[in-house]
């Protein structure tokens, strides 16, 4: 039918409204048109055509648009022509009806054909569902052949017959015509009844049927067609080919009720019912052939719905699709296959990667849930994340025994990358893509990097920030630990890259308490020893008040050490038996004659000294010799002439210690002493001081200054005959003198000794230097760093200049220096380095004094060289066998240090008796070999198990008070106690470290924390260049000096004797009641005691002291 003929059944309805197309009607009511050719013809069911012409619309355009139709707009005679040109209709009862009236009565449905036949395409004229809102919906048809027309030549024709024929437009060439008994298609009529009672297509929602309302709600909940089938299926009662349901779908008119818009591709308009609209006819466009169904597909909506329709007729979905994609990865046999299909999608120049890249590709799988989905499967990944030891929840880790530090547990901060590939893969790849920089053109290698680590564990913080708060909380308190203030960990805590500082002082707490919990364990082992010092500084209130003033506050701090080489019952009280045997002088001296090491380590110093002054010469790697095989330089070769002795190593064992809380009692007293005491062993150690079998056989060591060790022998001396239980007396403690306080004083009396006064006027003493180098801090007496590094530099440079001076050559550079030695052979080095040496240590150097009896002095200034060579050869001596935890070279240092604190012109009252008595214990029968060997070992201690690392165990209080001192500056506030603060960064001191360590590590650079050695060979070569002209270059000659430096070492082996005599003897004094069954009473006048007892001959010595000088000179050289 034309566009004109279904505009005149619509305009002309006036019958009442019939049931919905998809209810069903009667046969002899449904009108079949087809378009054949060109000619319009008309169908019924019974078969009878009649041949219709097309009528076209000649009203102007502005007509058109105003809604009037060529019937409303002709002129009265055109409108009387039209009017005997209507057609009545005899319908099977014999009724006559015109076509208005017939249409009324019908539900015209037709189905678009599918076929790819000449026939066409059949169409439906379907009612409106209102009067109000009538739409017409048109589908183009192609043409089918004519109708004839009546025998009779009349316009009537028989019900079943078609709509009347109207005036053809425009005349097309005649065609035969169909018989009125046959259809003018073979083959098409069962499938039309068909499709018009079963596959009428709705035209709103209230005339939809369940089926199509199921089809629309299941599409849009994104349910796959092969559910849809099977629910069509269970509804109709018919089953459907694969793309009748995809092409029934989407509907362009029918629209649920929730959705208040319709489709922008809906062709429906809306009339009112009086009058009613005119339906504007479209305007005629050519006529296309027939080009099958494939045309459909030419397009981008049609192709992705032929790859669905191919997906679904093979019975798969997409799902299966990736399903089988991801599940052949790995099967050989599909390997060339998955490949290839790999290359597909995300090769290097694939048009799909490219377009997957694409910005509106991305929002378009990104859009809706997109971005949730993903979210989604990255926080599975954080889930397992979470439930690990790293990202998990921080749990302070208490302790089982006394060997447990607790620390260990923070060994898993160094685990967060491993841990992170192995739970979080895709995570991790993911970040690491997003932070590859803009100009990195290849992938970047997915190893966790610091920041990623980070990001996670602040994701899996805002998530749960109770079960995942273990990195926060670790990361907050080392940034407390280290100084960092309150509004900065805050502004840290919003970003969630740290926990609150609240929850920082609850862990600092925590900490407190379990480090309290480790002491009381480690104190159980008998093993144990203390060393403690004092720490005294003023409280400064942020203001000053009546009752809140500047105080000086002397406290103590102190730590527990597990001594190394001592065996697991302890050590007792019986091993220690000094009355038994006395020191003597003449086996002191006899030892200090036999050293094997003095000589190698001067040669050894010597060497190194030249090193330190001529860089260059280290770095000429050129080989010079070539020993079994192996190349070795100059240097390698000198090294190995001059190596530093080894008698006695220890092995390099990681010794565990604690801090112990402070006490407020300055152990500079004796009330101090024994509070400090009482408050470690009853408080913190948890002892119980009535066990009188266990306090009577204890042994325990106890480490510290010469002021320490006085007090803890002065309590002792004191409680010996006045207290009852043996807790109290205090014989259960062994006083240790430490060494770093020695090697302390030894440099402040090598500085003394050399000051040389504070405007000198010669090159050899040590404030000629300090002015030469502008070292105006370097001579303070109270910085030991600057101290040292100024004594040991005057040491190398004297070293320098002789050398220089020896060479009998001029050197305007040092480079010209390197590039000499770089001449000579390593036996030819090594030879210039003995002349150096011994023109430093010559035979005859104990008699030459220049004061008294000596030989006629010739050049004072070369013996005040001389002294100061000798005397830092000791320290130097000492001060390696600390490094090296060489106990062989030590006890020779000890010796030598000894001598020289023993020299009157010294002025150490302080530490030459103590010095004495530690050699009477570890260098004489009076303690026993287990307590020898604990005494000297456990004077070292090494933390990190490193060779070279070992340092002296007093030293370690020293640090502890350090990091106290400047933890305290930056933690003080008005929050928390003075007394709670110390008592917590002392106690949870060691865990600070070892986080310290452990942070860094893994975010960051780990500081070693010692202290960088600047560069000194400028200093050297000025220093040295100047001494080779000056007083070095008068070596042979008479030369005076403005101050005679004091020769310790000779002063010393002359008062050795009479300061023995006097320990000796105060040892004497000092037996106790309860020592009468093993040791005898001395005479109730101790000065009447023969010298002969004692085991010295004191007169014999002072007569012979010459004899005696000149025998250990010959044993020694």
């Amino acid at each position: 039918m034309s566009h004109t003929a279904a505009q005149h059944v619509t305009e002309h309805s006036t019958s009442p409204k019939l049931d919905p197309p998809f209810s069903g009607v009667g046969k002899s009511s449904t009108v079949m048109m087809t378009t054949d050719g060109g000619n319009d013809t008309e169908q019924e069911e019974g078969g009878v055509s009649a041949e219709k012409p097309k009528k076209t619309d000649k009203s102007s355009p502005k007509k058109r648009a105003a809604g009037h139709t060529e019937e409303e707009t002709t002129s009265p005679k055109k409108k009387r022509a039209a009017a005997k040109g209507k057609v009545a209709i005899k319908t099977p009862d014999g009724a006559t009806k015109t076509v208005a009236d017939l249409v009324e009565t019908i539900a015209a449905v037709a189905v678009e054909s599918k076929d790819d036949t000449s026939e066409g395409q059949v169409r439906s004229i379907e009612r409106p569902s209102t009067p109000e809102a009538q739409t017409v919906k048109e589908t183009k048809t192609p043409k089918t052949p004519k109708t004839p027309k009546s025998p009779d030549g009349d316009n009537v024709v028989e019900a079943n017959d078609a709509t009347p024929k109207q005036p053809k437009a425009k005349t097309h060439p005649a065609k035969p015509k169909a018989n009125a008994n046959q259809s003018p298609v073979k083959g098409k009529r069962a499938g039309a009844e068909k499709v018009a009672d079963k596959v009428v297509l709705p035209t709103n929602w209230s005339e939809a049927s369940e089926a199509d309302k199921m089809l629309v709600r299941t599409k849009e909940a994104g349910r796959p067609w092969s559910e849809i089938r099977v629910k069509w299926y269970e509804m109709m009662g018919q089953d459907t080919a694969p793309s009748t349901l995809p092409n029934r779908y989407p509907p362009r008119d029918i629209v649920p009720p929730s959705r208040s818009t319709t489709r922008s591709r809906s062709t429906s308009t809306s009339v009112s019912s009086s009058p009613p609209a005119p339906v504007r006819r479209p305007r005629k466009r050519r006529r296309q052939p027939n080009t099958n169904v494939h045309r459909h597909y030419e397009t981008k909506e049609g192709k992705l719905e032929l790859i669905h329709d191919t997906i679904a007729g093979l019975g798969w979905s997409i799902t299966d699709v990736l399903k089988q994609y991801t599940a052949q990865s790995t099967d050989p046999k599909y390997r060339t296959f998955y490949l290839g299909y790999r290359r597909y999608l995300l090769g290097k120049g694939s048009t799909v990667g490219k377009a997957m890249l694409g910005p509106r590709l991305f929002q378009a799988v990104m859009k809706d849930d997109g971005v949730a989905r993903t979210a989604h499967f990255f926080r599975r990944e954080l889930d397992a994340l979470s439930k690990t030891e790293c990202f998990g929840k921080y749990v302070e880790a208490e302790p089982r025994d006394a060997e447990d530090e607790g620390e260990g547990s923070l060994d898993f901060i160094e685990d967060l990358a491993p841990t992170a590939q192995q739970h979080a893969p895709y995570l991790l790849k993911f970040l690491a893509l997003l932070s590859k920089p803009a100009t990195q053109r290849r992938d970047v290698d997915v190893n966790p990097q610091p920041n990623q680590l980070i990001w996670m564990s602040m994701l899996l913080y805002s998530m749960r920030r109770k079960k995942c708060n273990n990195i926060p909380r670790l990361f907050g308190m080392y940034c407390m630990n280290s100084g960092v203030k309150k509004r900065i960990i805050d502004v840290l805590s919003s970003i969630g890259l740290c926990a609150s500082y609240t929850s920082i002082l609850e862990c600092q707490k925590g900490q407190t308490d379990v480090g309290a919990k480790r002491i009381a364990l480690m104190a159980s082992d008998p093993r144990v020893m203390i060393d403690h010092d004092n720490f005294d500084f003023p409280d400064v209130p942020s203001g000053e008040r009546i009752n809140d003033r500047k105080t000086f506050v002397s406290l103590t701090n102190g730590a527990l050490i597990i001594g190394r080489n001592i065996r697991t019952a302890g050590l007792k009280q019986s091993m220690w038996k000094p009355q038994g045997t006395l020191l003597s002088a003449r086996e002191l001296t006899g030892k200090v004659a036999g050293h094997k090491s003095l000589l190698p380590a001067k040669l050894s110093n010597a060497w190194h000294a030249v090193k330190v002054g001529l860089p260059g010469i280290l770095d000429d790697a050129s080989p010079v010799s070539s020993i079994d095989g192996e190349s070795k330089t100059l240097t390698q070769e000198v090294d190995d002439l001059f190596p530093w002795p080894d008698i006695d190593r220890l092995t390099n064992a990681v010794v565990k210690y604690r801090p112990l809380a402070p006490v407020w009692a300055n152990e500079g007293t004796n009330e101090g002493t024994i509070q400090v005491m009482d408050d470690y062993m009853e408080k913190q150690f948890d002892e119980d001081p009535d066990n009188e079998q266990k306090w009577s056989d204890r042994l325990l060591l106890w480490h510290g200054d010469v002021k320490t060790i006085q007090r803890l022998l002065s309590v002792q001396a004191i409680r010996a005959n006045t207290s009852e239980r043996a807790y109290d007396r205090k014989a259960w403690v062994f006083p240790v003198m430490g060494l770093w306080h020695l090697k302390y004083n030894l440099l402040k009396l090598i500085r003394n000794t050399h000051f040389g006064g504070s405007s000198p006027i010669d090159d050899t003493c040590i404030q000629f230097a300090a002015d030469k180098w502008d070292r105006t801090n370097a001579n303070r007496v109270d910085d030991f760093q600057k101290l040292e590094e100024l004594l040991i530099h005057s040491y190398q440079s004297r070293i320098m200049g002789l050398l220089l001076h020896q060479s009998g050559r001029y050197f305007s550079r040092r480079e010209d220096v390197e590039n000499w030695i770089k001449g000579m052979s390593a036996s030819d080095v090594s030879q210039r380095i003995k002349d150096v040496v011994e023109a430093f240590n010559p035979p005859d150097f104990e008699h030459q004094d220049g004061r008294e009896d000596g030989p006629p002095v010739h050049n004072q200034q070369w013996l005040n060289h001389q002294c100061f060579i000798r005397h830092m050869d000791v320290y130097l001596l000492l001060r390696r066998a600390i490094k090296l935890a060489d106990v062989g070279v030590l006890k020779e240092a000890l010796r030598e240090a000894c001598i020289l604190f023993q020299a009157k012109g010294a002025k150490c009252d302080n530490y030459a008796p103590e010095l004495l008595r530690l050699l009477h214990t570890c260098d004489t029968e009076a303690a026993a070999g287990r307590l020898r060997n604990a005494v000297i070992n456990n004077m070292l201690v090494n933390l990190s198990g490193k060779a070279g690392r070992t340092f002296e165990t007093d030293r370690l209080v020293e640090f502890i008070n350090r990091l106290v001192s400047i933890t305290k500056k930056n933690r003080i506030n008005s929050t928390k106690s003075l007394e709670s603060l110390l008592r917590e960064i002392t106690l949870t001191a060691p865990y600070a470290l070892k986080l310290k360590v452990a942070v860094e590590r893994t975010f960051g650079r780990v500081y070693p924390g010692r202290h960088p050695l600047k560069p000194a060979h400028e200093d050297i070569w000025v220093m040295a260049k100047a001494l080779s002209q000056g007083s070095l270059k008068t070596m042979n000659q008479e030369a005076n000096s403005a101050y005679v430096a004091l020769n310790l070492r000779r002063e010393g082996l002359r008062s050795l004797p009479d300061n023995i005599h006097k320990y000796n003897l105060k040892l004497l004094t000092m037996v106790s009641p309860q020592d009468d069954e093993e040791y005898t009473e001395g005479p109730d006048n101790p000065d009447q005691i023969e010298r002969d007892e004692i085991g010295l001959d004191m007169e014999s010595m002072e007569s012979n002291m010459d004899e005696v000088m000149e025998t250990l000179l010959h044993e020694m050289y």
